[in-house]
């Protein structure tokens, strides 16, 4: 059993203030026989106490000389007190079922003569507080300070380690002593709260998951990485991973970081399912066998513990070969009263005033009080943080912080700061901090204990916010210092967020204005389109990722823009794609390759953008967005060529609009200017005011085009010519109405890529005859194909083609398969597949995903008591919820007698959203 032993003498002040103010004694006759005069020795105690609920009055004694005896139940200023000694109690104070002291509870204060001692005491009570820390100086925890000038700090083996063994975004818990509104903290102890260690196992950029010991990890917004990213991560990397449950328990990483320091393999958790005649038990739905295992401590439901193990999962059991028990707090003395504070997710809503939090039900009042949000926000899945108290069983909640999912996503310069209301503006939007925001520094400086005051104007951050409704501000959830305003400066922004209002040729993003120009590129649900369309088809609330350049005006100019539909990005049957960036590795082809370990392929419609396929090479920096298959490898659907300097290329095309010399002129009502190191295709001289063009470059400070290339239209000697390929050898020779073309690395394609070209496809060519009579293709237009999927077995086959749904289909060695080959292809098969309709009953494929039909969900079993207990469709055993319908067969008893605390044997089907549906449901007394 742990004691709690405060070392926050800080918390009782004594001080002295006044003037000395007495007489002086004089040994000498001054010649009179007056006798002295007689001065009163008296003197004041001032004393404050702080640290109890709001309105909640103190218990404060006070003895002193003469018999003096006073009580006091607020700050006060004692006067006329003689001098001398005087004994200050604080005595207990219970308030929201909490018993509230000071330590050390009694203190000897001295009085002197015309001056005014001063005592503070501070009401605490003991604290444990399970979160993520969001900040250091000395540590934040779930909104909380908590010194740490005496704190032990203790890594997952409950050993001990030091502050900078901890990180932003790791799930700690921390016990020491805390006030009522958590004004003076103080951390006793620190523990780090490890959810896994090992080799990662799986990676899915789709989902944003990990798998470590056979547990899948998911990884959102509010994930910290340390020495790594999401993107970087690779199989085999050994990580360590602290995370949360969701409302559907799964685990949600905090925070992951890679440490290659030692190769056990370990997993931490609360023990369910305790069988000591298989010696097994359960952690987060993974079986551990212990039957081989050294155990410290004893093994119970419910007591958290640390597996260590020498192997990964084996059919999903974990091998242990130690089995440790944690022991911390004293939680089991009778006579100790916690405030507690834990961070979690909403699992369900039991009534108007309570909700389920991890295993905890939390009841809120009218007095509780509300932070980033109101009790109209408290909805399943809204991630919160609960300061309360325990009383019966029940957790009762005095103060809840929402933790709603961001709104925008923002990187740029810091425009203001204000330190004394906790705001920073960017792009002239204003953004408030409070004590949950999490601070990290990636600059240079790397300040480890990050505030408002270290930064400066100027200073390039990342933002993510919510809109608090609170009172309508956004407040960040996650602010990094990227660099310093003394680093090169940088113009480039980027926002992710809704849009609240659109209308050409401006959008709205949470209180962001973007303005879009003719160097602006635009995607929607995934395809390459104009302004015009662009305009046409985007509406309020879509969702939109921008890569912009803030030009001196201070006004936003996008470069990129993609948007998607709220429709789009909530389709679980859409095809959701991945972006991946980094060097080109492996090259084996433009169609073969890998980038940050992921092997990456390419079909005839993947898109090169800055760039063809030529340009391919070891060691060249892209930008990968593509679908990610079942192997992990990714088909790509753009691949887009990153300079190293990292600035945004664009381009424009269009007529000259204005023109004043070949180094200033406008395209498109775009400010253009050339230099040395101009790259230009065609006569110079021909510029002027309606002449057409194609300009890259870079924009500068100024918002001008300074151009790298430019390629002037021969009106006179440019061809265009439609129609279908004949006479195909290769992309260096064939025929559209019998003339013959050429690519060559400059052509630019549209629609496909050059290994697309092939007799009968569609194609619009513009270039130049050169002086053979061959057409130099300068432009490759593909006709556009409609994306099409189909699901359903095969009616019948032949070569390189079969027949579903009414579609005769056709693969070639550029079509993709999961789950199988082309040699798997027969008359009915069931498979999935997705390509481009060629015609109303033809389609070309470019992936193919074989299903059974007989796949079944998971048979499972579980067996035990229930420990949580909403209705007969929403219960637990252990951390496995469990539903049944109309189906589930109930033996010796009946859905009416399911309640916490009832021993049952469940079987059933674990569905998708990893919820057990029981088939049978049979009671066990």
């Amino acid at each position: 059993m742990r004691r709690f032993i405060t070392y926050f003498f800080g918390a009782c002040l004594i001080s002295l203030a006044g003037c000395g103010g007495g007489g002086s004694s004089d040994s000498g006759s001054n010649g009179s026989d007056t006798p002295p005069t007689q001065t009163v020795s008296k003197g004041a105690l001032s004393i404050t106490i702080k640290g109890l609920p709001e309105n909640t009055d103190s218990n404060v004694s006070i003895t002193g000389p003469d018999g003096y005896n006073n009580t006091i139940t607020s700050s006060e200023t004692l006067t006329d007190l003689a001098v001398g000694s005087y004994t200050v109690t604080a005595n207990d104070v219970t308030a929201d079922a909490l018993n509230f002291d000071v330590l050390p509870t009694t203190h000897t204060v001295t009085v002197t003569k015309n001056t005014t001692t001063n005592l503070q005491l501070v009401y605490q009570t003991p604290v444990i507080s399970t979160g993520v820390v969001s900040n250091f100086g000395s540590i934040y925890v779930n909104g909380t300070r908590y010194e740490t000038n005496t704190t032990e700090f203790k890594d997952e083996d409950g050993d001990p380690t030091t502050e900078e063994d901890f990180e932003v975004g790791m799930l700690v818990t921390v016990v020491g002593r805390t006030d009522a509104d958590g004004e003076n903290a103080q951390a006793e102890e620190v523990y780090f709260e490890l959810k896994a260690k090992g080799p990662i196992e799986a990676i899915s950029l789709t989902e944003s998951s990990i798998q470590v010991l056979g547990l899948t990890f998911k990884v959102d917004e509010s994930t910290e990485f340390t020495e790594t990213t999401f993107e970087t991560l690779q199989i085999g990397d050994f990580i360590k991973v602290s995370a949360i449950q969701d409302e559907q328990q799964q685990l949600i990483a905090t925070h992951i970081a890679l440490d290659d320091s030692e190769t056990t393999l370990k997993l931490a958790g609360t023990i369910s399912l305790l069988n000591p005649e298989t010696l097994t038990f359960s952690l987060d739905n993974l079986v551990v066998d212990y039957s081989a295992a050294q155990i410290e401590g004893a093994l119970a439901d419910g007591e958290q513990v640390v597996v260590y193990s020498e192997t990964s999962t084996t059919e999903g059991v974990l091998a242990a070969t130690e089995v440790k028990v944690i022991e911390r707090e004293d939680e089991d003395s009778e006579t100790t009263s916690f405030q507690y504070a834990i961070d979690g997710v909403i699992s369900a809503i039991e009534n108007e005033n309570a909700f389920i939090l991890g295993d905890n039900t939390v009841n809120w009042s009218s007095d509780t009080e509300f932070f980033g949000g109101s009790e109209t926000d408290l909805n399943v899945g809204v991630r919160v943080k609960v300061h309360g108290s325990l009383a019966d069983e029940q957790f009762i909640a005095r103060k809840i912080r929402l933790d709603k999912q961001g709104v925008i996503k923002l990187d740029g310069p810091i425009g203001s700061i204000n330190s004394e209301t906790q705001q920073v503006t960017v792009l002239n939007t204003l953004f408030t901090l409070d004590a949950h925001s999490k601070l990290k520094d990636k600059s240079s400086q790397k300040v480890r204990r990050m505030t408002l005051d270290d930064l400066v104007i100027g200073d390039i951050i990342s933002l993510k916010a919510f809109l608090s409704s609170e009172n309508q501000t956004l407040l960040v959830k996650q602010l990094t210092r990227e660099s310093v305003s003394t680093d090169e400066p940088s113009d480039a922004v980027n926002i992710d967020g809704l849009i609240e209002q659109i209308s050409a040729p401006i959008i709205t993003v949470q209180g962001v204005d973007v303005t879009t120009s003719a160097v602006t590129e635009f995607e929607v649900n995934d395809e390459p389109v104009d302004s015009e369309s662009f305009f046409a088809t985007v509406q309020s609330g879509y969702l939109v990722e921008i890569e912009g350049q803030v030009l001196p005006d201070n006004q936003v100019l996008a470069l990129e823009i993609e948007a998607k539909s709220a429709a789009e990005n909530d389709d679980d049957n859409d095809t959701q794609y991945v972006k991946l960036k980094g060097e080109v590795q492996d090259l084996v082809s433009s169609s073969e390759f890998s980038v940050s370990g992921r092997s990456i392929s390419t079909n005839e419609f993947t898109r090169f953008e800055d760039g063809t396929e030529a340009d391919l090479a070891d060691g060249v920096l892209v930008e990968v967005k593509g679908e990610e298959l079942s192997d992990g490898s990714i088909l790509a659907t753009k691949i887009e060529f990153e300079r190293e300097d990292d600035v945004e290329e664009v381009e424009v095309k269009g007529l000259v609009t204005a023109f004043n010399s070949v180094t200033d002129f406008s395209v498109e009502d775009q400010a253009v200017t050339t230099n040395e190191q101009t790259r230009f295709k065609g006569d110079s001289d021909a510029l002027s005011i309606g002449v057409s063009v194609e300009v890259e470059g870079i924009l500068n400070a100024e918002g001008i085009l300074v151009a790298e290339k430019v390629e002037i239209e021969d009106q006179q000697n440019e061809l265009e010519v439609s129609g279908q390929i004949s006479n195909f050898v290769s992309a260096q020779a064939f025929s559209v109405n019998d003339q013959a073309i050429t690519t060559t690395a400059e052509t630019n394609f549209k629609n496909g890529n050059s290994s697309r070209l092939a007799d009968g496809e569609s194609v619009t060519v513009k270039g130049s005859i050169n002086q053979e009579g061959v057409l130099v293709a300068s432009k490759v237009e593909f006709e556009k194909l409609e994306k099409i999927k189909l699901e359903g077995s095969i009616s019948s086959l032949s070569e390189q083609a079969f027949t579903i749904s009414n579609f005769t289909v056709e693969y070639s060695a550029q079509t993709k398969f999961e789950n199988g080959q082309a040699t798997d292809l027969a008359v009915g098969v069931n498979i999935k597949l997705e390509g481009r309709k060629q015609s109303d009953t033809h389609v070309t494929a470019e992936e193919i995903e074989f299903i059974d039909a007989d796949d079944e969900d998971q048979q499972i079993e579980v067996s035990g008591r229930i420990n949580k207990f909403t209705s007969a469709t929403d219960f637990s055993i252990g951390s496995r919820k469990i539903t049944t319908d109309a189906n589930t067969v109930f033996i010796d008893g009946s859905a009416a007698e399911l309640e916490r605390g009832a021993r049952v044997e469940i079987k059933g089907l674990l569905q998708a959203n990893n919820i057990v549906l029981a088939t049978e449901v049979k009671f066990d007394d």
